[in-house]
C-alpha cells in the first residue's frame, strides 16, 4: 500500500517586501514598501521602511530607517535609528543614534547615546556621552562635549564673513592700483 504525499509550499515574503540577503551583493536601485538588506549594499533605496543589518546604501529615502552595524551616505526620512553604524548626512524629524557616528544631522529631535556627530542642528537634543564639533540646538538635555556651540558658531561665522570681506576689499584696492 502506498501513501500519497501532498507537496508542501515554502512560505514566501509578501510581494511588498524587497529582500537582499546575498553577501556582497550590490544592487543599483531598490524600491518597495519594506526593504530589508543584510550583508548587502545598494546605491539607492526608496521605501516606506528600510532595515539595514551589516549592510550599506549610498542614498535612502524612506519614512522609517533602521541601521544596525551598517552605513549610509545620505538618509532622508521621518524617523531614523542607528545602532553601531555610520552615516554621512541625515535629514529627519526624529533621529536616534546609539554608539554610532554621523557627519551631519538636521532634525527636530535628536537622541544620542555614546555617539559622535560632526555637525548637529536640532530643535531638541537629548542623550548621554555626546561628542560633537558643531552644535546648534534650541534645547539640550544631557552632557555634550562640543568644540563649538551656537554662540561660538555665530561668532565664527561673523569673523570669517568680516575676514572674507576685508580680503576682497584689499584685492579690489590692489587691482585698481595696477
Amino acid at each position: 500500500m502506498s501513501e500519497q504525499m501532498e507537496p508542501t509550499e515554502t512560505p514566501t515574503p509578501p510581494p511588498a517586501v524587497e529582500e537582499a540577503v546575498e553577501p556582497a551583493a550590490v544592487q543599483d536601485v531598490i524600491e518597495g514598501e519594506i526593504v530589508k538588506l543584510e550583508n548587502s549594499t545598494a546605491n539607492v533605496i526608496n521605501a516606506e521602511q528600510v532595515e539595514l543589518n551589516q549592510g550599506g546604501a549610498s542614498q535612502i529615502k524612506a519614512t522609517e530607517v533602521k541601521i544596525n552595524q551598517g552605513g549610509a551616505g545620505m538618509i532622508q526620512a521621518e524617523s531614523v535609528y542607528i545602532e553601531e553604524g555610520g552615516v554621512g548626512l541625515v535629514r529627519a524629524e526624529e533621529v536616534t543614534v546609539n554608539q554610532g557616528m554621523v557627519n551631519t544631522i538636521f532634525t527636530d529631535e535628536a537622541t544620542l547615546k555614546e555617539s559622535q556627530v560632526v555637525a548637529l542642528l536640532a530643535g531638541e537634543v537629548e542623550g548621554s556621552s555626546i561628542r560633537t564639533v558643531l552644535l546648534i540646538a534650541g534645547e539640550v538635555d544631557g552632557p555634550v562635549e562640543t568644540t563649538m556651540d551656537t554662540r561660538q558658531a555665530i561668532l565664527a561665522g561673523l569673523f570669517f564673513g568680516i575676514a572674507t570681506g576685508v580680503v576682497l576689499l584689499i584685492g579690489q584696492f590692489l587691482k585698481r592700483k595696477s
